[in-house]
């Protein structure tokens, strides 16, 4: 019994070595170190054709073909804070895809995009760490042209948009390490 409700506080208190008291990291560390790692493709403020990048990208390996299409497909993406659903949006010509929009009680709103299928309803009530959708490439990603991901954004009241690896411990420093590799 001991042991059992020690695995289920880890699982809600410490998902990820990211995680802090505000923010839950979207992937738990199983599913981090459980596959090839963490792969980031996309970074805050990036040029893109046509805008600027307003979130990062983030893969997790899930074998050995992760960072090719279709590997990374169908990781859990789990809600970063407690939260209510929005928005959900299937593939509309958008180019996020099958997105999930989730109201925080700070005022801050995160956005989850690309995903393979969503797992929310608008006016749901979810806690940190609830499975909200998961990974894919709809949209603009490509539709499986590139690896499978999620595009993850936080944005301040006022729908200002802010780095999400600012908001968690240590994920800045993976992300240039990645970057400059």
């Amino acid at each position: 019994k001991i042991v059992y409700l020690y695995k289920e506080l880890i699982g809600k208190c410490t998902a990820s070595r990211f995680d802090t008291a505000e923010w839950g990291f979207p992937f738990t560390e199983e599913e981090i170190t459980g596959g090839l790692g963490l792969n980031y493709s996309g970074y805050f403020g990036e040029p893109m054709p046509g805008h600027i990048h307003g979130g990062i990208d983030i893969g997790v390996g899930s074998g050995a073909n992760a960072g090719d299409p279709g590997s990374n497909k169908g990781v859990p993406i789990h809600a970063a804070r407690d939260g209510v659903v929005t928005a959900v949006y299937g593939i509309d010509g958008n180019g996020g895809g099958n997105r999930v929009y989730l109201q925080h009680d700070n005022g801050w709103t995160s956005w989850y995009m690309h995903m393979v299928r969503t797992a929310a309803t608008v006016g749901q009530k979810v806690s940190r760490g609830e499975v909200i959708g998961y990974t894919g490439g709809s949209g603009s990603s490509g539709q499986g042209a590139y690896a499978e991901h999620l595009h993850f954004e936080i944005h301040q009241p006022g729908e200002v948009k802010i780095d999400p690896a600012s908001c968690y411990n240590g994920l800045s420093r993976v992300f240039k390490n990645q970057l400059d590799a």
